[in-house]
């Protein structure tokens, strides 16, 4: 699975998550302004009835991969994880190919980060090991 399709998904289930709050703002805005009331209570069902109808899943297939990078740029996936669902995380992971995600990872980068030596060293301090012929 590519990175495109995950952000996607994600953008899409976001979308949908915020598509309440969004609509709450807006009214919340709408109450503040000292113009005609008729006019703001009229603005506040067009911007619900547009909210409604928005189909996030073809939003987020027109989402460009610059848009996407930039959205993943704002988004704290620690903070997005916490939010997702037991079942919505394993679907994620169900879609995941795993040889595409191996093609990602970066293994000299990860390797120069750790320490053989200190990481051997803590290996036989904490546990026994021995050699039999």
């Amino acid at each position: 699975m590519e990175f495109n399709t995950i952000m996607q998904a994600l953008v899409k289930d976001l979308a949908e998550q915020l598509r309440p709050m969004v609509a709450d703002m807006v009214k919340q805005e709408l109450a503040k302004a000292p113009s005609n009331e008729d006019l703001g209570k009229a603005l506040l069902k067009a911007v619900q009835n547009i909210a409604e109808n928005i189909d996030l899943a073809d939003l987020a297939h027109r989402l460009s991969d610059f848009q996407l990078v930039t959205i993943a740029g704002h988004l704290s996936m620690a903070d997005l994880a916490g939010e997702l669902s037991d079942s919505q995380l394993n679907s994620i992971a169900g879609d995941i190919d795993l040889s595409d995600l191996a093609d990602e990872i970066d293994v000299d980068k990860i390797a120069a980060k750790v320490d053989i030596d200190e990481a051997i060293r803590e290996f036989f301090s904490n546990n026994t090991f021995s050699l039999s012929p």
